[in-house]
């Protein structure tokens, strides 16, 4: 089932010009898992075996998986930061508020390094990495206010964004977003 989307989908996406390098082998699969300390959703090691996207605004696999833990951490606590200073963000879930912007930061980071990794897909696009069993929602994060979910998983995803052809078996809807569903206010302000 998923090689089969993955290789539609690639195909799709360059005739879109999308370009591709060639796809990681199981070794490679391995190493990202333990240099990133989690295990890659299936549907995106199962695209990430048939090509590695090289184009702008994807994801930097080719550079190695340091460089795609880089650069969702830093779009995350870009965002974070941005936030807490200039739009006063905050959510229960994080405790009471610091009194300084720079007490408030550090407390939210933390939480944001706490969480279940975010994978980085396309632009502020990640790929939740819990629920193990799926399916896996694909968030957008502009910042925590302005965040939602683009994709019921990978494969609804890319529909959405890119029009490549959705799967019967995509996702329809997703249950619960371990952390970030509260932390992002993806379902409305907590109760």
């Amino acid at each position: 089932m998923w090689p089969a989307w993955a290789q539609r989908a690639h195909d799709e996406l360059h005739s879109h010009g999308v370009d591709f390098t060639g796809g990681f082998g199981p070794g490679e699969i391995h190493a990202c898992e333990q240099e990133l300390g989690i295990r890659l959703p299936p549907e995106l090691s199962t695209f990430l075996a048939v090509g590695v996207p090289v184009s702008e605004r994807w994801a930097r696999w080719a550079e190695g998986p340091s460089a795609v833990a880089e650069g969702a951490r830093k779009w995350l606590d870009d965002a974070f930061t941005f936030d807490v200073r200039q739009n006063g963000y905050w959510h229960d879930h994080l405790g009471p508020r610091p009194a300084t912007d720079e007490a408030a930061i550090e407390v939210a980071l933390a939480a944001v390094h706490a969480a279940p990794m975010l994978v980085p897909i396309y632009a502020h696009r990640f790929l939740v990495t819990e629920p193990a069993a799926g399916p896996r929602p694909v968030l957008s994060v502009w910042q925590p206010t302005d965040a939602t979910i683009y994709g019921q998983d990978l494969a609804d995803y890319l529909h959405r964004e890119f029009g490549i052809t959705r799967p019967s078996w995509a996702a329809d809807k997703v249950d619960e977003i371990p952390v970030w569903g509260d932390l992002l206010y993806i379902f409305g302000d907590p109760a």
